[in-house]
């Protein structure tokens, strides 16, 4: 599964290696992985899309996010050059970066102290988080025929938020 992925708090100085290995090893190896086994068929195909699910947090971060904010910079690079080296295969690769999405994770953190919905939803732009399926009708449009001459681009499913100043 190409979207799978783990938050972490660490400190650059006292994280170690394995811990290191380990978080990259759910945040972005498996987006390679994917990659690495769907292309052949794609390439025999001439043809098809790739969808990375990557995070606001590519592009913008929040102190404390190391090395959470490295992993999804790391999604966006892969897509681009990804992007770059199969268009000639006709195949498209983009990715999906969402905002405050109400998943079970997302709910949990949301729950786990008083008033921190009401906060969080306070700095949208919207004025609420997004919805899973807001973020899989980007997905379908960039796996569908919709959107044929897409390819290297990061889609922000974040209700405006990347759009804020501090």
């Amino acid at each position: 599964m190409n979207n799978a992925g783990v938050n972490s708090h660490a400190d650059p100085v006292t994280m170690t290696d394995k811990e290191w290995d380990d978080f990259f090893a759910v945040d972005m190896k498996p987006v390679w992985l994917t990659a690495k086994l769907a292309l052949p068929a794609m390439r025999k195909a001439k043809g098809g899309s790739i969808v990375n699910i990557c995070s606001i947090h590519g592009r913008l971060t929040y102190p404390g996010f190391f090395p959470y904010g490295a992993a999804k910079s790391a999604v966006l690079g892969l897509t681009r050059n990804l992007a770059l080296d199969e268009g000639k295969h006709e195949i498209r690769v983009n990715a999906v970066s969402p905002g405050y999405i109400l998943t079970d994770l997302t709910k949990g953190w949301l729950a786990a102290e008083s008033g921190r919905t009401e906060k969080a939803n306070s700095i949208q732009p919207l004025g609420r988080m997004g919805e899973p399926n807001e973020v899989a009708k980007v997905v379908t449009f960039l796996l569908s025929d919709k959107s044929t001459y897409v390819s290297g681009s990061d889609w922000a499913v974040d209700g405006g938020l990347g759009a804020r100043s501090a």
